[in-house]
């Protein structure tokens, strides 16, 4: 969905602004969050209702920061930190809310 990139400021990686945002972000409707938990080997991504259960970890490895919801609720889009030529690179990913698929990474124009 293109609305997965349209509020990024930056092509090269999250802002300042998606580095400080909260661990938790709620979903539009306010009926679930998404939250970004540290782990021994990076971090993965927890979405609970709106009563705190878990519903899933749609993403489970990878260094990821900057989550931000689809306007209709069934994505969630992330930086993630990839190797790329031997260097640490910032690139854009989305996975549908629900975890039905694996991540992809998101052309960012």
């Amino acid at each position: 969905p293109q609305d997965l990139v349209q509020h990024i400021s930056s092509e090269q990686g999250p802002s300042e602004s998606e580095l400080e945002q909260p661990a938790e972000v709620l979903s539009p409707d306010g009926k679930r969050t998404a939250s970004v938990i540290p782990t021994k080997a990076g971090t993965r991504v927890r979405v609970c209702d709106e009563f705190g259960r878990i519903l899933g970890h749609p993403v489970l490895r990878g260094r990821n920061l900057g989550l931000q919801w689809s306007a209709d609720g069934r994505w969630l889009a992330f930086w993630r930190e990839v190797e790329q030529d031997g260097e640490l690179v910032w690139s854009r990913w989305a996975v549908p809310a629900n975890g039905s698929q694996p991540p992809e990474s998101v052309p960012v124009r």
